[in-house]
């Protein structure tokens, strides 16, 4: 096991990992509900405290990547 039930790496250090299925269910869900906030950082506030993702940052940080992976950005 690598990962402890809490999502922190078995080291202690470093922000917690969530799986692919949380980072997909995010990405989705910022994309469909984006429209409906002032800012990105809303949005991401939003989707953060939805599926219980620590911190909005951490959403933004998925929703960057799949822009530049999908060629977005």
């Amino acid at each position: 096991m690598g990962q402890l039930e809490t999502g922190r790496r078995k080291s202690g250090k470093g922000p917690p990992r969530y799986p692919d299925d949380i980072k997909k269910s995010a990405i989705e869900m910022f994309a469909r509900s984006r429209a409906d906030f002032n800012t990105r950082a809303e949005c991401a506030r939003h989707v953060a405290d939805l599926l219980g993702v620590g911190a909005q940052e951490t959403v933004l940080s998925w929703v960057k990547q799949a822009e530049i992976d999908s060629g977005l950005k």
